[in-house]
């Protein structure tokens, strides 16, 4: 027995790193991942593990920031065409009688509703690409060509809003982009 006794303690000493670090693991939350782990002195058969493990958190962690800079980003994007929705919807409720006028607020309210799907779509691209997932697809993109079509997609919440907006690049100025991010 006491041999038994004798080897039982003699492996709980030489796991004792091993049930360490496993605690050290267990401690890890995903909502605070923790820079680098704090594994102490380990054996060196357990060393490279460690350090596998600490880069894979760290890696971990730096999908969860980019996850919560898409989500933040996308609630940014959409906050002003919904706002935009809100107060089209509401003017037309109140004008109900306007059949004309509703058909124009209904009007407005497409446009919106595209460009925030134009939105959404840029926005998983973008994270998309930021993963890895995809690779850009770099093309030559008439800058003046696409900014006049912006613009005039917002004429009219210009002209609601009293702006006047200056388009100084001419059509034929070129950049090289990702067609469908620009």
């Amino acid at each position: 027995q006491d041999v038994r006794a004798l080897a039982r303690e003699l492996s709980d000493r030489g796991l004792a790193p091993a049930h360490r670090f496993a605690a050290t693991l267990d401690a890890v939350r995903i909502e605070s991942l923790p820079g680098r782990l704090e594994i102490g002195d380990l054996p060196a058969e357990l060393a490279p593990i460690a350090r596998k493990v600490d880069a894979l958190i760290g890696r971990i962690d730096t999908a969860f920031r980019r996850e919560r800079r898409t989500s933040a980003d996308i609630a940014h994007e959409l906050r002003t065409p919904i706002s935009e929705l809100v107060t089209v919807s509401e003017v037309a409720l109140r004008d109900g009688r306007n059949p004309e006028a509703a058909r124009k607020a209904l009007s407005t309210i497409r446009e919106i509703a595209w460009r925030m799907g134009t939105s959404v779509s840029i926005l998983l691209k973008l994270a998309r690409l930021e993963m890895g997932a995809e690779t850009p697809d770099r093309r030559l993109v008439d800058l003046g060509e696409m900014l006049g079509e912006i613009l005039r997609s917002l004429s009219a919440v210009a002209r609601e809003r009293q702006i006047r907006v200056e388009n100084r690049v001419e059509t034929g100025d070129s950049v090289t982009a990702d067609g469908d991010v620009v």
